[in-house]
């Protein structure tokens, strides 16, 4: 079967992975796109570290996809004989037993290495629990460094021929016979058999890509990541997502020696358009997350510096990937949601397959981008 012509419209962490699977696949004809030069902090896939872990209680089906993940991010961390792309420290989830998150976590770690926790075991890792709750410690946790991973995808992709065109804005995507067109803000038109709209939060806001994700309600927000000083033992303190009554909220040990431990809410903030977005980080982005420190990490010290990210979010909060009913040739590969980073290798080895093969060998039916007319 010969490999379709493909563009890769936005190359952050699922575009990098789609453009990474595709050259590495032998695609003969692979061009990415990105309106500024990736790995950048414009986007979402930045902040030093993103969260990866072994259960999901967003949905057992995931699973599938999250274990193909981790099995790709380590190939792809041994090749590039970079093992600090993927660090191993566990994942601890806190809060109450009866929480639906933390029942639908148990549930699926059920057949995954995990630990039980009590208060004292909670502690003992560095979060002060509240009265009742619990932990539940999974092994094979930790994080990845997104601006490294990102870095790898794109340098392994280029060397296996792919072609980059950066500070690129779409302007426009129509039809060219039987090839789909698109065009640059620098005047240069590019004819696809296939064209994979990976532009984040840029899809929700830019008119030449948004109309491809019609009936699709994404909604862009703000997000601050906050790092705090003096962090416990890294040794001490895994990843840790806590579940709380004022909300979820989500911590990263320090990615380097004596760094800041990275602490933040996951709940989603206000919404924003990428172009115009607010980036100075503010006293009401931070107070919820100083106090929730101050209540469940003591040992952590002051805000040491912080920055804005975004998440481009669907209502059920499971991602948008598949062919757009506007048109087949133009797959859909955005909205995840805050929590696709870990599986962004894998979407992007499975939207490689649906390029070459129109399937692919994980499921993708959550994803279907027509479920909301339906």
């Amino acid at each position: 079967m010969t490999t379709p012509r493909t563009i890769v419209v936005g190359l952050g962490a699922i575009g990098a992975s789609v453009l990474h699977a595709l050259a590495r696949g032998g695609a003969t004809s692979v061009v990415g796109v990105d309106r500024y030069a990736p790995p950048h902090a414009h986007g979402s896939s930045h902040g030093g570290t993103r969260v990866i872990r072994t259960g999901y209680f967003e949905s057992p089906r995931y699973l599938p996809l999250l274990a193909r993940s981790w099995e790709l991010w380590n190939e792809l961390a041994r090749d590039a004989q970079r093992p600090e792309l993927l660090v191993r420290t566990g994942v601890l989830h806190v809060g109450s037993p009866e929480h639906p998150a933390m029942r639908s976590l148990r549930a699926s770690l059920a057949a995954l290495p995990h630990e039980l926790l009590d208060e004292a075991g909670v502690r003992a890792r560095g979060i002060e629990p509240a009265p009742g709750e619990i932990g539940v410690f999974e092994e094979q946790g930790g994080f990845l460094r997104p601006e490294a991973c990102i870095h790898e995808l794109l340098r392994t992709a280029t060397a296996a021929g792919a072609r980059i065109h950066h500070d690129a804005t779409v302007v426009d995507i129509d039809a060219a016979g039987a090839a789909i067109r698109l065009h640059l803000d620098s005047g240069d038109v590019l004819d696809a058999d296939t064209i994979v709209l990976a532009a984040g939060p840029w899809n929700a806001a830019q008119p030449a890509l948004r109309r491809f994700f019609v009936e699709v309600p994404l909604v862009v927000t703000r997000q601050a990541q906050l790092y705090f000083a003096h962090p416990p033992e890294p040794s001490r303190t895994p990843v840790f997502i806590h579940f709380t009554p004022a909300g979820a909220f989500y911590g990263v040990p320090p990615a380097e020696p004596n760094g800041p431990m990275k602490v933040c809410s996951h709940e989603h903030g206000q919404p924003t358009d990428p172009d115009r977005i607010a980036r100075d980080v503010t006293a009401a982005d931070t107070a919820p997350v100083e106090a929730y420190v101050r209540a469940h990490h003591p040992a952590l010290g002051v805000l040491a510096n912080a920055s804005i990210c975004m998440y481009t979010s669907t209502p059920d909060e499971h991602f948008v990937v598949g062919r757009s009913p506007i048109d087949p040739r133009v797959i859909l590969a955005s909205a995840c949601s805050g929590h696709g980073f870990k599986m962004a290798i894998g979407l992007g080895e499975a939207i490689a397959e649906l390029v070459r093969d129109n399937r692919s060998r994980v499921d993708l039916g959550l994803f279907e981008p027509t479920r909301f007319a339906r």
